[in-house]
């Protein structure tokens, strides 16, 4: 069971949007714990094309998992 999915900016960006990230992950708290998913979630993020480098730490949590997807946003130009 995931009991908590983060997301945390290595560096900030003009336009890094937490929101607009979110709307590219399936995984949510409370679903079973599948590393597919999490496989389908990266592949989304980078063909977005709003994330440089990403991946995802997993942390156990009780008897549960806490997902943190630390992110390298795609700078944007100028």
């Amino acid at each position: 069971m995931i009991s908590k999915v983060s997301v945390r900016f290595v560096k900030e960006e003009d336009g890094a949007d937490e929101a607009k990230i979110r709307t590219h992950m399936s995984v949510r708290k409370g679903q079973p714990y599948h590393s597919e998913a999490l496989d389908e979630d990266i592949k989304a993020l980078y063909e977005s094309g709003l994330v440089e480098d990403l991946r995802v730490l997993a942390e156990p949590d009780e008897e549960a998992i806490a997902l943190t997807y630390e992110i390298t946003p795609r700078g944007l130009l100028r």
